[in-house]
C-alpha cells in the first residue's frame, strides 16, 4: 500500500499487544524519573524523545518518539506546571458542563437552549473519551484533536457568558462587553495571524522535506540493493536540495547520515562484485552481510593478514570520500548529542581505521544517550575486546547487561575465546539462578563453557532455593 515508515511501525505494534504493554509500562517508568530532575518546566514541549532517552534503564529494542500516553508526556516534557494547565483545561471545561446542565429549565425548548445541551454533551463525552484513550496514546497532542476540543470548548464558554447575560440586565451586559473586551480581543487575533503568517514558509519547507525524506526513510528502514542501485543518488540529490531550507533540522540530518552510509555500502558491494555475475539473491545478501560492524570485525580480528586490513582500510577511506557518512555523522554529533544509531557506527568505523580515541569519543555519547541500548553496547564492546581494549569492553558490556541478559551467551563465548574460559567465567558468571540456566542454554558450539554454567546454576539451585515461577 505505499504506506509511510511511521505508520507500519506503528501497525506492527498490534501484533503483540501484550507484549508491547509491557514494553511501555517499563518505558513510562523510566521516562518518569527524569521529571525529578525537571519538576517545574519539564525537559521541554516537543522534546520527548530526545529528553527521556537518558533516563532509559529497561532494554526494549525500540526508541520512543512519544510516550504514547499522554499524562507521562505531559510530566516529562513541561513538568508540575505544564501537567497543571493541562488538567486545569479539563476541570475548566467540566465546570462549564455543569453550569450549562444546570441552567436547564423544563418545558419547551428553544433552539438556544437546544445548542447549550448540545455543546456541553459533546464537551462531557470528548473529556471522557480522550482522557481514557491518554492512558495509551497521545492523541490529544494532534493538532486536529486539540483544535477539536478547543472550539468545542470555546463555543460552550460563549454560551455559559450568554446565559449568565441573559439572567442580567441585557444592555448594561451588552455596553460592558463591548468597551472593555473589543481591544485586547482584536490584540489577541491580529497577534495569532501575525504569527501563522510567519510560520508558513517554514511550514512549506517542512512539507518539501517530508516529500524528499519518506522515501529515503524506507530505504533506511529497509534496504533495497535494487532500489539504492538505481535511484539511490537521485533520491539523495533531492533530499539536499529540500534541506538547504532547513539545514538545522537534526532528524532530516540523521536520516542523510544513515543513507549515506547505505550508499557507501552499495559502492563497496559494487567493487567487490565487479567482473562477476550475481543474483538479486545473491546482492541482497551480500549487502546485507557488508556492514560496517562485520567489516570491522574483519579487520580487527588478529587472524587477518595485514596486506588485506591495509587494502580493506585504504579502500574503505577511498569511498568514503564520495559518500563522506562519517564526517557528516561527526558533524551532526557535535550539534546534536542526542542522536542515535550514527554513534554506534561512528564508532565502528573509528576502530576499523585505527583510530581509537575517536572511537572512545563516540562511545561516551552511545553510553549516555542510549544507556538501553543493549545491542549497540553489545557491539561496541565486542569490537574494543577485538582491538585489546578490555576496559572500555568491560564497561560497555556490564551497561548492557544492567539493561538485558539477551547477549550475555555471546559475551561468554567471545571473551572466552579471547581470554580463556576461566577468565570469562569470573567476569561474566551470573550469580542467580534464572540468567545463569538461560545462559548455559544459549550457549552454542562450547561444550565446555555450556557444562560449566549449567554445574554452577546446579548449585545456586541447591543452594539459593529460588521462588519457582512459570519462567523459571
Amino acid at each position: 500500500m505505499d504506506l509511510d515508515t511511521v505508520i507500519v511501525s506503528e501497525l506492527r505494534t498490534l501484533k503483540d499487544p501484550v507484549s508491547e504493554s509491557t514494553g511501555r509500562l517499563l518505558h513510562w517508568t523510566d521516562s518518569l524519573r527524569s521529571s525529578l530532575d525537571f519538576p517545574l518546566l519539564g525537559s521541554g514541549l516537543g522534546g520527548y524523545r530526545y529528553g527521556s532517552l537518558p533516563y532509559q534503564r529497561h532494554y526494549t529494542g525500540k526508541w520512543f518518539q512519544r510516550a504514547d500516553n499522554q499524562y507521562v508526556e505531559v510530566v516529562a516534557e513541561s513538568g508540575l506546571a505544564g501537567f497543571a494547565c493541562f488538567v486545569g483545561f479539563g476541570i475548566f471545561a467540566l465546570v462549564l458542563v455543569r453550569r450549562v446542565m444546570n441552567s436547564a429549565s423544563p418545558g419547551r425548548r428553544s433552539k438556544t437552549s437546544s445548542l447549550r445541551d448540545w455543546s456541553a454533551s459533546a464537551v462531557l463525552y470528548s473529556i471522557v473519551a480522550i482522557a481514557g484513550a491518554a492512558f495509551f496514546d497521545y492523541g490529544i497532542s494532534l493538532p486536529s484533536v486539540a483544535g477539536a476540543i478547543a472550539v468545542l470548548v470555546v463555543m460552550l464558554e460563549r454560551q455559559s457568558v450568554d446565559l449568565e447575560e441573559s439572567k442580567s440586565d441585557f444592555g448594561s451586559s451588552e455596553k460592558r462587553i463591548g468597551s472593555i473586551s473589543a481591544g485586547p480581543y482584536l490584540a489577541v487575533w491580529i497577534s495569532l495571524l501575525v504569527s501563522a503568517a510567519i510560520l508558513i514558509p517554514d511550514t512549506f519547507a517542512a512539507s518539501r522535506i517530508y516529500s524528499s525524506l519518506a522515501p529515503v526513510q524506507r530505504l533506511v528502514d529497509r534496504p533495497d540493493v535494487q532500489i539504492l542501485s538505481d535511484k539511490g543518488d537521485l533520491l539523495l540529490a533531492n533530499l539536499d536540495a529540500a534541506m538547504t531550507s532547513r539545514p538545522d533540522d537534526d532528524q532530516s540530518q540523521r536520516i542523510r547520515v544513515l543513507f549515506l552510509e547505505l550508499l557507501f555500502r552499495r559502492e563497496m558491494l559494487r567493487r567487490i562484485s565487479a567482473g562477476r555475475e550475481m543474483s538479486a539473491t545473491d546482492l541482497e545478501n551480500g549487502f546485507r552481510r557488508l556492514n560496517t560492524a562485520s567489516i570491522a570485525d574483519h579487520v580487527l580480528d588478529p587472524l587477518t593478514p595485514e596486506a588485506t586490513r591495509s587494502n580493506i582500510r585504504n579502500e574503505f577511506k577511498l569511498i568514503l570520500e564520495r559518500y563522506p557518512w562519517r564526517q557528516s555523522g561527526r558533524n551532526l554529533l557535535r550539534k546534536s548529542a542526542w542522536t542515535l544509531t550514527v554513534p554506534t557506527n561512528l564508532a565502528l568505523c573509528d576502530l576499523l581505521l585505527g583510530e581509537q580515541a575517536l572511537a572512545q569519543v563516540n562511545v561516551n555519547h552511545i553510553r549516555f544517550a542510549e544507556p538501553h541500548g543493549a545491542n549497540s553496547l553489545f557491539l561496541i564492546g565486542h569490537a574494543f575486546l577485538k582491538a585489546g581494549r578490555i576496559e572500555i569492553c568491560r564497561a560497555c558490556w556490564d551497561q548492557s547487561l544492567s539493561v538485558s541478559e539477551t547477549f550475555r551467551p555471546l559475551m561468554l563465548r567471545e571473551a572466552g575465546k579471547t581470554m580463556g574460559a576461566d577468565i570469562a567465567m569470573e567476569w561474566l558468571l551470573p550469580d542467580t539462578y534464572e540468567p545463569c540456566a538461560k545462559a548455559a542454554i544459549g550457549i552454542r558450539g562450547d561444550k565446555v563453557l555450556k557444562q560449566r554454567l549449567f554445574g554452577q546454576a546446579d548449585l545456586l539451585w541447591e543452594n539459593a532455593r529460588p521462588r519457582l515461577t512459570e519462567s523459571l
